[in-house]
C-alpha cells in the first residue's frame, strides 16, 4: 500500500530564496523521493496479470468489465503574508476493478498493486453478476493521439523553483496598488499515471499533469475591505508557468480587489445576460450536469426523452470538447479508454444528444463520446463533462440579448 502525504511547514523567508528546499527534499519518504524523481517506470501487473484479473471480473458474468490502475504523485504549496506556510507531497497508489451487468455496476477497489490482491478485488466485483462466465478479448497495447504533452516534467521541478513562482505571484499582486494588504497563493501541481485494460481488449497506458494555481488578495481602504480572485490551471507542464501567468494571476487578482472596493450591490428581478463565449460555469452547472446520461437514464434530468427538442434559443449551440490541447478538462483517453472527443449537445437551440460513458452508451443505444470520468482508483466511473462550451455568436461590444429562453 502507497498512501503517503508529507507536511512540512516552512516559515522563513529565506525558503523563497531556495535556502531550505534541499533540506525539504531530504525529510520526504525515500519512497515519495523515488516516485518524485522518477514517474516514468512501469508499476503494478503485466498484460498477463491484467488479462488473468479482467477474466475473474467477467467469471461469474456481465456484460463488461475493466481494470483502472492509478498512481498520484502531488506537491502543493501555500503562500501567505509573503511567506510559504506549508509544503506538502503526496503519492498515492492502488487499482480500481469493475464488472457491468446492465445498468448496475460492481465494483472494488485495492490500494495495492499486487497481482494477487486484484484478483481479489475482482471477484468481488463481479459478484454482481449471475449470468454464468464470458471471455474478454485478448488485451492489445492500444496507440492514441496525444492531445496532452509535457515539455517540462512536473518532477524534474525542484520546490525553490516552485517557490519562485509564488514569490513573482506575490510581487506582482502587491505591486498593483498599497491598498493591497494580504495576498493569499495556493499551489497544487499532479503528475498521474494511468494503465486501463478492458474486457474488450483494449490496453492503454497513459500520463497526465496538472498545475493549479489559485489566488486571492484583499484590499483595504478605510472601513471598506475587498477581495479579488483569480484562478489558473492547465494539463501542462512547468512550462505552463515559464512565461509571465505568475504576474498576470497576481496582478489580475489585485486588480479585482481593488475595484471591488467600490463596488454597489447587484440589482434584483429579471435582467439581459450577455454571456461571453464559452459560457464557463453557468453552462456547466445551469445546462452541463443534465445533459450527462446517467442522470438521464435515472430521469433526474430535466433533459431526459427530449433529443430532437429545442430545449434554448437558437442563439445556443453547446458542446463538450476534451481535444482541447492544455485545458484542465482534456485528455489524451477518458478513464475507461475512450479516446478524447468533441460531443455536440445543442446545437441552434436543438437538443440532439448527450454524454456518454460505456454503461450509458450500452443501455441507450447511443455512441459512447469519451465523458467516463474517475475521481481516483477509489471510485467507479461516472458520466461527466470535460470543456463544455458555448459557441461564439455574432454580438459585439454592448450589444444585448438573451441567451437561454
Amino acid at each position: 500500500m502507497i498512501d503517503e502525504f508529507v507536511h512540512h511547514p516552512i516559515r522563513r523567508r529565506t525558503f523563497i530564496k531556495g535556502a531550505c528546499s534541499a533540506a525539504a527534499l531530504a525529510t520526504l519518504p525515500g519512497y515519495v523521493r523515488t516516485v518524485l524523481a522518477d514517474t516514468t517506470s512501469s508499476t503494478g501487473p503485466g498484460p498477463e496479470d491484467l488479462q488473468r484479473i479482467v477474466r475473474k471480473a467477467l467469471e461469474r458474468g456481465g456484460d463488461f468489465a475493466d481494470v483502472y490502475l492509478e498512481t498520484r504523485v502531488e506537491t502543493s504549496l501555500n503562500l501567505a503574508d509573503s511567506e510559504i506556510q506549508s509544503v506538502e507531497y503526496g503519492v498515492v497508489q492502488g487499482g480500481g476493478i469493475r464488472t457491468v451487468v446492465g445498468e448496475k455496476t460492481g465494483y472494488a477497489y485495492a490500494e495495492t498493486m499486487d497481482p494477487e490482491v486484484l484478483l481479489g478485488v475482482a471477484d468481488t466485483a463481479a459478484s454482481i453478476a449471475r449470468s454464468g462466465p464470458r471471455s474478454p478479448l485478448s488485451l492489445v497495447k492500444v496507440d492514441f493521439p496525444r492531445i496532452i504533452t509535457t515539455e517540462k516534467a512536473l518532477e524534474e521541478v525542484s520546490v525553490a523553483d516552485r517557490v519562485s513562482i509564488l514569490d513573482r505571484v506575490d510581487r506582482a499582486a502587491r505591486a498593483v496598488n498599497p491598498a493591497v494588504k494580504q495576498v493569499s497563493i495556493g499551489y497544487r501541481d499532479t503528475t498521474q499515471r494511468m494503465t486501463i485494460a478492458t474486457s474488450d481488449g483494449e490496453l492503454i497506458f497513459d500520463r497526465l499533469p496538472m498545475i493549479n494555481l489559485r489566488v486571492t488578495v484583499t484590499a483595504v481602504d478605510g472601513d471598506k475591505r475587498a477581495e479579488g480572485m483569480y484562478r489558473a490551471a492547465a494539463r501542462q507542464g512547468m512550462e505552463f508557468l515559464a512565461g509571465d501567468i505568475p504576474e498576470i494571476a497576481g496582478r489580475k487578482a489585485a486588480e479585482q480587489a481593488i475595484r471591488m472596493l467600490d463596488a454597489v450591490p447587484a440589482p434584483t428581478g429579471e435582467l439581459p445576460v450577455v454571456v461571453a463565449a464559452g459560457g464557463g460555469v453557468m453552462f456547466h452547472e445551469a445546462v452541463g450536469h443534465g445533459l450527462e446520461a446517467d442522470g438521464v437514464l435515472r430521469d433526474a434530468s430535466v433533459f431526459a426523452g427530449r433529443v430532437g427538442e429545442n430545449v434554448a434559443s437558437e442563439l445556443v449551440t453547446l458542446y463538450d470538447d476534451s481535444t482541447i490541447p492544455g485545458k484542465r478538462g482534456s485528455f489524451n483517453v477518458d478513464d475507461e479508454a475512450t479516446p478524447a472527443s468533441k460531443t455536440l449537445l445543442i446545437e441552434r437551440g436543438r437538443l440532439v444528444g448527450y454524454m456518454q460513458d460505456k454503461r450509458t452508451a450500452r443501455n441507450m443505444g447511443a455512441s459512447v463520446t469519451g465523458n467516463g470520468r474517475r475521481q481516483s482508483f477509489r471510485h467507479p466511473v461516472l458520466v461527466r463533462m470535460t470543456n463544455t462550451n458555448l459557441v461564439p455568436g455574432t454580438d459585439e461590444g454592448d450589444e444585448t440579448g438573451y441567451l437561454c429562453g
